[in-house]
């Protein structure tokens, strides 16, 4: 008796060691094998018992290792719901990436039909070199032509000298919206009298009378002046153009910038 006790003690804790081994291991197979040879042995008096207790417990325990294979030695980042939830985070990303861009887009193209509508409905103001002879309707250019124009604009006449030229200064509004409070200003002359401060729109166009900084002495006086022409339109927002005399006798001026 003392050499069966000790021989199925020995056995059975041989068995038991191997099927925890087996189990470490994920072999659940092989673990249940050992599993069923622990059960017989410990009923080996009763073999009819031990196949009931092992036939009750196997589907039991098979379950509980797929559990536990499936939640502790799976690694998570392998499980189905984590690598949904991987794809829907990277689907809303790029979603989110296009909707950021398609709004930046949309808010460009918004301030793009703004700006183009407001240059479209705002005034703008060009700066003109004329003669008094632009204005004569006759083929007639003799003296008393010449003293009928000089009355008709003599208040806005260069004066060099005392004398009166035959060109003069004028403001013409080319856009569609009205300009209010018309300056012009300049670093060699002062805009002393303005024949109207107000322009329709689509080409109304005022003459100015000017004074120069120091004496004007001939024509070349305004060779490369800055002028700057001014008005505000029906939103009360200013707008100012610039430009620069090249030649008075040409009636040539160059349009620099719109600020």
């Amino acid at each position: 008796m003392p050499h069966k006790s000790n021989g199925g003690i020995f056995t059975t804790s041989f068995i038991w060691k191997t099927f925890l081994d087996l189990v470490a291991l994920n072999k659940g197979y092989e673990a249940t094998n050992y599993l069923g040879l622990f059960l017989f042995f410990i009923n080996g008096q009763n073999h009819k018992r031990g196949v009931l207790l092992w036939q009750n417990m196997e589907e039991t325990f098979l379950t509980t290792l797929q559990s536990i294979n499936g939640y502790v030695i799976t690694p998570f980042w392998l499980g189905y719901d984590f690598l949904l939830g991987i794809i829907n985070v990277v689907i809303l990303a790029v979603t989110l990436c296009y909707l950021i861009k398609y709004t930046k887009a949309t808010e460009e193209t918004k301030n793009q039909i703004e700006k183009q509508t407001d240059l479209e409905q705002m005034p703008i103001l060009a700066l003109y070199i004329r003669s008094m002879w632009d204005y004569n309707k006759e083929d007639n250019t003799g003296p008393a032509i010449k003293e009928r124009l000089k009355n008709k604009f003599k208040d806005y006449l260069i004066t060099i000298n005392g004398e009166q030229t035959e060109y003069f200064f004028r403001v013409r509004n080319m856009g569609k919206g009205v300009a209010f409070d018309i300056e012009v200003e300049s670093d060699k002359f002062n805009t002393i009298k303005y024949q109207s401060r107000f322009l329709a729109p689509l080409k109304d166009e005022q003459s100015i009378a000017i004074t120069g900084k120091t004496d004007i002495k001939d024509l070349n006086f305004f060779k490369d002046a800055v002028c700057y022409v001014s008005c505000k339109n029906v939103t009360g927002s200013l707008c100012i153009f610039s430009y620069k005399i090249r030649d008075i006798k040409d009636k040539r001026v160059e349009y620099l910038a719109y600020n």
